[in-house]
């Protein structure tokens, strides 16, 4: 799939940078439109649809998050905000912006960016066809164990091995690193949003940060687990994406 993005930024020189390294770089990725004046943005994209906007947010008349709540009244392209200034970055999340890059740009930023999308949007196109992958199955030296979905909270990485939380507060220690976990279940319900953790979504209750600025993540049966905030902030961007169609306030 060819991705198509708009490109939105008041410095000439920043939009050009971006504009190259994604012409350079991103061949999947197709730039329909580029911008350094909100109001023209407004009226080619009112018509146009994009998959992506890539969006300065400190822009003269119009700053990107009023550009980006005014353009979902004609569509709504994954907004990845591209910015100098990082004071926005709560109201970004709030907002529903899957991601929050700062300049200068890099290859590798935006890459690692662009690959949370691809994955994200993979996953949704994968549950929304009801593609359903039943059993896990973990090998154990002298037997093989045969996994429930379903009944799979959590994984966490730990050197070579892979420790699966159940939600019968079962534990299973695989002798496979977590790579190999993320290429099997990535897509089914599952994602990983920090190296060291990944998820069953269908099993999440709850997303939030507890008064110490830690992140918390709560399952059914009332299971939690404290992770870092920037790996709370990248799952609360996957669920977003992932059930955006039925997301209400």
């Amino acid at each position: 799939m060819k991705y198509s993005i708009a490109l939105l930024d008041d410095e000439i020189l920043s939009l050009e940078a971006t504009k190259g390294i994604i012409d350079n770089y991103f061949s999947d990725f197709n730039i329909i439109g580029t911008f350094n004046n909100p109001l023209e943005a407004m009226k080619v994209l009112s018509n146009t649809p994009c998959d992506i906007l890539i969006s300065d947010v400190h822009m003269p008349g119009m700053n990107g998050l009023d550009f980006v709540q005014m353009l979902r009244r004609f569509q709504s392209p994954h907004v990845i905000f591209l910015t100098g200034f990082d004071e926005y970055a709560i109201q970004a999340i709030k907002a529903g912006v899957f991601d929050y890059l700062l300049k200068p740009l890099t290859p590798q930023s935006l890459g690692e960016s662009l690959k949370r999308l691809k994955d994200a949007e993979r996953m949704k196109s994968d549950l929304s066809s009801g593609k359903q992958f039943e059993r896990l199955l973990v090998n154990r030296n002298d037997k093989l164990i045969l996994l429930e979905y379903r009944d799979i909270n959590r994984l966490y990485a730990n050197g070579p091995y892979t420790h699966i939380y159940m939600t019968n507060d079962e534990q299973v220690v695989a002798t496979k690193p977590m790579k190999h976990f993320e290429q099997t279940m990535t897509g089914r319900g599952f994602i990983r949003p920090h190296r060291a953790h990944m998820f069953n979504v269908n099993n999440i209750t709850e997303v939030r940060k507890d008064s110490d600025g830690n992140g918390v993540v709560s399952f059914k049966l009332g299971k939690e687990v404290f992770i870092t905030q920037e790996c709370k902030n990248q799952l609360t961007r996957h669920i977003s994406i992932m059930y955006s169609h039925n997301l209400v306030e």
